[in-house]
């Protein structure tokens, strides 16, 4: 009796795990959260988010209370403005004060202040890599200025953000 060698069939090669996705940003931005503690920004598009490093104001612990505090508010509030031509490179601005915020500053006497952003750089020196590890606004959130312009692009106004502590 003749024993033959059983023929290996050759078997496709299963990958472990199926390739990654690269997250292609191709819809508008429907939330914006921003946490000081982690000192992010997330942005979501619809059911995904991207997140970024960003500063804050000067001084900023706790809620802002009054104009030149050097504090990022806390609350929710949303984008009421773009401008493309900021000194921030490009902004957008948050609807602070809102009707929480004008009541806390008319009971403390003073003035709630305004004109927060988020914005992009301000001087040609700021290393867009660690600009965020130091707070230096005046109150507002910091980017970079490439990840000014992504957030810029897909942004608009009426989008709500929420800031945290």
């Amino acid at each position: 009796m003749a024993f033959t060698t059983p023929v290996e069939k050759s078997v496709p090669a299963v990958e472990a795990a199926p390739k990654r996705k690269e997250l292609r940003i191709n819809d508008t931005i429907t939330k914006i959260i921003i946490n000081k503690t982690q000192r992010k920004l997330y942005a979501f598009y619809g059911d995904t988010f991207k997140w970024y490093y960003c500063a804050f104001g000067a001084n900023p612990v706790g809620y802002k209370q009054r104009e030149g505090d050097n504090r990022t508010p806390e609350g929710n509030y949303y984008i009421s403005l773009k401008n493309p031509q900021s000194r921030g490179y490009r902004s957008l601005k948050i609807s602070y004060p809102n009707a929480q915020d004008r009541a806390k500053a008319r009971k403390m006497g003073v003035s709630p202040g305004g004109d927060i952003f988020i914005h992009g750089l301000w001087w040609p020196d700021q290393n867009p890599e660690t600009h965020w590890m130091y707070d230096w606004t005046w109150g507002c959130v910091a980017l970079n200025n490439e990840q000014i312009a992504e957030l810029f692009k897909w942004t608009f106004v009426k989008t709500p953000v929420t800031i945290s502590p």
